[in-house]
């Protein structure tokens, strides 16, 4: 009898991680399908708006390059309840950049700039 019951309380275990693994893997394929159709929904081509770059300013505040149009640049500043238009820029003032490098730094360079100013700041302790 007892083996019965354990065998039986594994089986149900098995059952119940499976269902649980099913209803992961559900998920995560409906997360994406939903995120995938939000985001065509968002950047269609044919759209007179395009957001050129973002920075993050903090939890809840972004400053926001909006294209509209052909060659109209807006700086719109975005708060937790409202959005202020800042300034406009004509296509000549942005400056280009490689978005796959700008603003990234690799692992070395950042452990360097750390180092240097633990250098700086023990030679101030120094004098």
């Amino acid at each position: 009898m007892y083996l019965t019951s354990l065998g039986g309380s594994i089986y149900q275990f098995v059952v119940v991680l499976v269902i649980f693994v099913g209803i992961l893997v559900l998920t995560g394929f409906a997360t994406k399908w939903i995120a995938t159709y939000m985001h065509n929904q968002n950047f269609n081509s044919n759209s007179n708006f395009k957001v050129v770059d973002a920075l993050n300013m903090g939890p809840n505040h972004k400053l926001l390059l909006v294209k509209a149009g052909k060659n109209k640049y807006f700086v719109l500043g975005m708060g937790k309840e409202s959005i202020s238009k800042i300034g406009e820029l004509s296509e000549e003032e942005l400056v280009e950049g490689d978005p796959k490098t700008s603003g990234k730094r690799d692992f070395s360079s950042i452990l360097k700039s750390f180092h240097m100013n633990d250098k700086v700041q023990n030679n101030d302790e120094e004098i």
